[in-house]
């Protein structure tokens, strides 16, 4: 894992069952006093970890956000993984 990851287990919601939900933060989010913007992913057991990804294989969003931050080819920001439960399908239709 590249920057920091955050979670939140259990995540409780008045909309949808209590889930999971990770926070992934750029190396220098901690000291840059900076505004990010912020991406949301579903899915998002499968962002970072293989342990926790479907098939397997993550994402590599943690790498991915890292090289291209490094790169400057985007701006610093701010990854929330919102895991789904076993009603996802009913959630996102």
């Amino acid at each position: 894992v590249t920057g920091t990851i955050k979670r939140h287990a259990n995540f409780a919601s008045r909309h949808v069952d209590a889930r999971t939900v990770e926070v992934w933060l750029p190396a220098d989010y901690a000291t840059s006093g900076d505004r990010y913007p912020v991406l949301y992913m579903h899915d998002g057991q499968s962002a970072f970890d293989p342990a926790t990804a479907f098939g397997g294989v993550d994402w590599g969003v943690d790498e991915t956000m890292t090289r291209l931050i490094a790169e400057k080819a985007i701006r610093p920001a701010i990854v929330v993984a919102i895991w789904n439960t076993p009603k996802r399908f009913q959630e996102y239709m």
